[in-house]
């Protein structure tokens, strides 16, 4: 397959993170026209658990086989049999749990669904990270078109049916079936059979990546998931509507990340700075760009999105769409320190990160509501930023002019070499 370079593999995972957010922002307008707020609370928090379930079942194996699977094809391959194997007794167990804590609300399809949902996003997950391995986003953006495009049709079919919110869940999971039964050729064409790797190898290469996203999901989700426990179904609605448009912003940065990785593993550590230096410029000036646009236009927006109803959301759309100016340049940087194998610093952020975010929100959300989510958001953030530059200027040499270029650089501590 063709190796593209990093402006047509960010143009790439540009296409493809703008079709499959605008797939879940227009299945998000859909359902807040056609469900109650109580079933459209529902349907919200059975999403963003389904999207923190999904960070733990993949744990790390997309970012690892992006990084890890770049030198060949059999590497990747061998990397991919391992992670999915390793991965197949954490499903077991979250189909178990998931049934029991149905049981016990009353709710046991939507419970197993939202975990089949989850599986499915993680071996999207797993396949796309083969693909990018390969340095040619390409396959991906196709796939998650297709993926886009089968969404909205299913929403439309439950819109049709007069389907509830675990009838728009199987519709859901039954297009992402599809669109992953369609990628897997493409990954297939992208490895070749070769030696085997111990799956316990593999999980340990993985697992500290994979906690490090789970734990980015989980405060990037726990506004919606506080809210359904701590406040009322119209907040967590009224949040649902403004993050689906807040955190869809952060497409045109992650674009910038996506192809970085690989781009930074295939290319000397001399030139990571300069790299990295354009990155977060063109990060900055989208997210400025992007974000400012959105917030000054928050209520007309979201009244033309989903109904008057969701007006009352635009102070928490404000909040997120600032956001983006500080989680842009910080996707960058970490990024930079994944490749390098800087990763205590990264951890140390994650983990700060998260303890802010959860007092915020247990502070936040019962007085605040949706705006109270957002800030939390905010504030979580701009502690990830904090600490993610500070990282970049002690452990990454040159990273500025006026960086200390003597600054010792950590081995790069990859499972596969």
């Amino acid at each position: 397959m063709r190796v593209r370079g990093l402006f047509a593999n960010s143009a790439f995972a540009l296409a493809g993170d703008l079709a499959s957010k605008g797939a879940a922002a227009v299945m998000m307008v859909l359902a807040a026209r056609a469900l109650p707020v109580a079933q459209l609370a529902l349907l919200a928090f059975a999403m963003a658990a389904a999207s923190v379930l999904s960070a733990a079942l993949d744990m790390g194996a997309q970012m690892l086989l992006t990084r890890d699977g770049v030198p060949s094809a059999t590497t990747r391959s061998s990397l991919f049999r391992s992670l999915l194997v390793g991965r197949l007794p954490l499903l077991t167990a979250s189909l178990l749990v998931a049934g029991a804590i149905g049981l016990a609300y009353g709710r046991v399809a939507l419970a197993l669904l939202t975990v089949l949902y989850a599986a499915l996003g993680a071996g999207q997950m797993l396949l796309t990270g083969a693909l990018r391995s390969a340095q040619n986003l390409m396959p991906e953006a196709a796939l998650k078109l297709l993926g886009a495009a089968l969404t909205v049709l299913s929403c439309v079919l439950c819109i049709v049916s007069g389907a509830d919110a675990v009838g728009f869940l199987v519709a859901l999971s039954v297009a992402l079936g599809l669109a992953v039964a369609a990628g897997a050729p493409a990954c297939a064409r992208v490895m070749e059979a070769g030696h085997r790797l111990d799956v316990r190898a593999a999980l340990r290469g993985s697992l500290p990546l994979g906690a490090m996203t789970l734990v980015t999901l989980v405060y990037y989700r726990s506004g919606t998931l506080a809210l359904k426990l701590l406040s009322s179904p119209t907040q967590t609605a009224l949040f649902a509507t403004a993050s689906t448009v807040g955190f869809a912003l952060l497409m045109a940065p992650n674009a910038i990340t996506t192809g970085l990785l690989p781009k930074l593993s295939a290319t000397p550590r001399a030139n990571h700075p300069e790299l990295m230096r354009r990155a977060v410029v063109w990060a900055l000036l989208i997210c400025l760009s992007v974000g400012g646009s959105v917030a000054l236009a928050a209520h007309p927006l979201l009244v033309g999105l989903f109904g008057a109803r969701y007006g009352p959301a635009a102070p928490a759309l404000r909040v997120l769409a600032l956001t983006t100016l500080l989680i842009g340049p910080t996707g960058v940087l970490g990024t930079v320190l994944i490749a390098q194998g800087h990763l205590r610093p990264v951890y140390l952020q994650v983990a700060a990160s998260l303890v802010g975010n959860l007092l915020a929100v247990a502070v936040l959300v019962p007085a605040c509501g949706a705006p109270g989510a957002a800030l939390a958001t905010l504030a979580c953030e701009a502690l990830a930023f904090v600490i993610t530059a500070v990282a970049c200027v002690r452990a990454v040499p040159g990273c500025i002019p006026l960086g200390r270029a003597g600054a010792r650089a950590v081995p790069s501590g990859r499972l596969i070499t």
